[in-house]
């Protein structure tokens, strides 16, 4: 589907009511409000631990299939994880890797993964301050938990 600025996106949740259609709506407009603080975000979406496909927006000329990035993605997160247990730090609830003209970022969120892929001149992907963009991505990415946990809601009252 695209929306009005022509911009894909998939809600991947299977059939939607009302309800979680109105709340991926919703979901959308953080989607939106990501890109506002990091730059060019050519791809964004949500992952499922087991890596479900719950959300998706893509922006950029050539869409990213999320098939590809999985594998990488969950390796990157295990190797986090355990990096972060050896500096004896626990968890890593905040990943970024910036390279020449990019930034990959994936945050936790609930039980899932904000997972989204940010192009930019090499100047700017130098200088990005992503201390700063954390703590400006903090109300998104509690909005984006209470969203999902309704959507975790409908669903549940769905199935019962």
């Amino acid at each position: 589907r695209k929306n009005s600025a022509g911009m894909a996106y998939c809600f991947c949740c299977g059939s939607t009511t009302g309800g979680q259609a109105e709340i991926l709506e919703r979901l959308r407009e953080k989607f939106d409000s990501v890109a506002k603080i990091f730059s060019n975000v050519t791809f964004i979406c949500i992952l499922s631990r087991d890596g479900k496909v719950l959300a998706e927006k893509h922006t950029g000329e050539k869409p990213i299939k999320v098939a590809e990035i999985l594998d990488p993605l969950v390796s990157l997160k295990k190797a986090a994880i355990s990096f972060g247990g050896i500096l004896g730090c626990g968890g890593c609830p905040i990943l970024h890797i910036r390279g020449q003209n990019h930034i990959f970022s994936c945050y936790d969120v609930n039980t899932k993964i904000l997972a989204f892929y940010s192009t930019m001149h090499k100047a700017m992907a130098n200088s990005f301050n992503t201390t700063n963009a954390d703590s400006q991505m903090k109300p998104i990415i509690e909005d984006i938990k209470a969203l999902l946990s309704e959507l975790d809601d409908d669903y549940n009252d769905k199935r019962i």
